[in-house]
């Protein structure tokens, strides 16, 4: 099994389809990049503590859950710069 992650594969994939012209626009080649750029990103985590307090804000709301996944979605884009 390879040890490439699979969007590095994907990305790989999209170029030969964009090169074989079974692409016909920019779009797979602008998504080969795009997967590339994100493949390779250092990725920064949440700490026990962001967690904890993103958990003590979203619990007090009647959809705990769903607010709990929004406010680790946004905390981890901000990190993450997206």
């Amino acid at each position: 099994m390879s040890t490439e992650p699979e969007a590095l594969r994907l990305a790989d994939a999209l170029d030969a389809e964009f090169v074989q012209g079974r692409i016909s626009n920019s779009t797979g080649r602008e998504s080969a990049v795009e997967l590339r750029r994100l493949a390779l990103k250092q990725w920064v985590g949440l700490t026990d503590e962001e967690i904890a307090q993103g958990l003590k804000e979203s619990w007090v709301t009647e959809q705990a859950w769903q607010s709990a996944v929004w406010w680790a979605e946004a905390k981890l884009k901000e990190k993450n710069g997206g």
